[in-house]
């Protein structure tokens, strides 16, 4: 027994590709390439249902505390996705919103090897520590987080950089 997709994307890209749920875990394979991403079931610990602006994101949690994010899911593929998982993986599927209110300001939070950035106590978005390359102090107040480039994307803007203000007069990350 299984679920298939296609034209789906995974990780942070926008990479056209299909995905395949499976017995034994899941596995997504990008369009007219070879790259593959495969997440063994043993290796799955949480997976949430995150409705964004244009569909749904599923974000799969490993044991070592990163996250592959798949876009392209239509609406209509949860329920029965969210069935399949349970009953094959044993994991409930968790709704999870987002905050697309725009604002640019926050808290940060590391859980894992995730670094999020919550707006309102929602997410605002996330990133996988296992893409960070640098992260540096720019002067008093400012942290610069730097990511590794993917060669492999067709993309022609991707995030190269983070820039974060930290007042001094936040407690949680004293200077």
């Amino acid at each position: 027994q299984q679920y298939q997709g296609v034209n789906l994307g995974a990780k942070h890209s926008h990479n056209l590709g299909a995905i395949k749920f499976h017995a034994g875990g899941i596995l997504w394979k990008k369009g007219g390439g070879s790259k593959l991403v495969e997440i063994p079931k043993a290796d799955i610990v949480r997976i949430d249902n995150v409705r964004i602006p244009r569909g749904v994101m599923l974000s799969v949690r490993h044991k070592a505390g990163n996250a592959t994010q798949f876009l392209g899911f239509n609406s209509k593929d949860v329920e029965p996705l969210k069935d399949f998982i349970m009953e094959n993986f044993a994991l409930e599927v968790y709704d999870r919103t987002v905050c697309v209110n725009g604002r640019n300001w926050g808290e940060a939070e590391i859980d894992g090897a995730m670094l999020s950035f919550l707006v309102s106590n929602k997410p605002a978005f996330e990133v996988s520590l296992g893409d960070v390359s640098n992260v540096q102090l720019v002067g008093k107040d400012q942290v610069q987080v730097s990511f590794h480039v993917d060669d492999t994307t067709r993309e022609k803007d991707s995030l190269v950089e983070l820039s974060l203000y930290v007042p001094p007069t936040n407690s949680t990350y004293p200077g």
